[in-house]
């Protein structure tokens, strides 16, 4: 996965309609909140015995996917 930069972003949003900035900003509005949802209901769920730091980042809302690739490439 790469990421824009800031300059990249703004080239980007410049380029859209005013319709097409209201589009994104209600689908950007529907994922925070399809996000707060899940959080919530994560934390009503107890948390499960394990060592798999992959699900416990998630239900942390955490991404480590990078970090775990880096630890599995140095340790083989």
């Amino acid at each position: 996965m790469q990421f824009m930069t800031e300059d990249q972003l703004h080239c980007r949003l410049f380029e859209l309609s005013i319709e097409q900035l209201e589009q994104l900003e209600q689908r950007l509005l529907e994922r925070i909140e399809e996000k707060k949802i899940t959080q919530q209901t994560r934390k009503l769920v107890p948390p499960q015995p394990g060592n798999n730091l992959e699900l416990m980042a998630s239900d942390l809302g955490l991404d480590i996917s990078r970090l775990m690739k880096e630890v599995k490439k140095r340790s083989r």
